[in-house]
């Protein structure tokens, strides 16, 4: 995964940047189900590799560089309105009383919670160039 980022990324500085958001959300995510007294299984690793892709997409594009700052307003919206259903979605899930149901849900909502604010959090402001 690093190998294909840095070819495509052409930066380790940009690598460390996109990885950072989501391994604290993975760790914050980790933290969270373990204070609430989740045993951890295989769903919630399967689920913790969904909230992997889901930080990346969120990393990806809030880190790509915009022509204009309408462009930018345009794809911040687009993912406001994709993490708000996702994380909208999961939430449903953990409210199962299936215990697997439950757990991939509790996993994926709290983990594409914090991707989504560790992602915003260490976008590139607007005033910054983004290229």
């Amino acid at each position: 995964m690093r190998v294909i980022l840095g070819i495509g990324l052409q930066s380790f500085t940009k690598v460390a940047t996109v990885l950072f958001p989501i391994a604290a959300s993975i760790m914050l995510d980790l933290s969270i189900l373990h204070a609430l007294g989740e045993r951890l299984s295989l769903f919630h690793l399967a689920a913790l590799l969904l909230v992997f892709g889901i930080g990346l997409d969120y990393t990806l594009f809030f880190q790509r560089s915009h022509k204009t700052a309408a462009e930018r307003q345009q794809t911040i919206s687009a993912i406001i309105v994709c993490s708000l259903t996702t994380i909208t979605v999961f939430g449903l899930l953990a409210c199962s009383q299936t215990p697997v149901l439950r757990g991939i849900g509790l996993t994926a909502f709290f983990g594409s919670l914090s991707c989504f604010l560790f992602a915003a959090m260490c976008s590139p402001s607007q005033h910054q160039k983004t290229t």
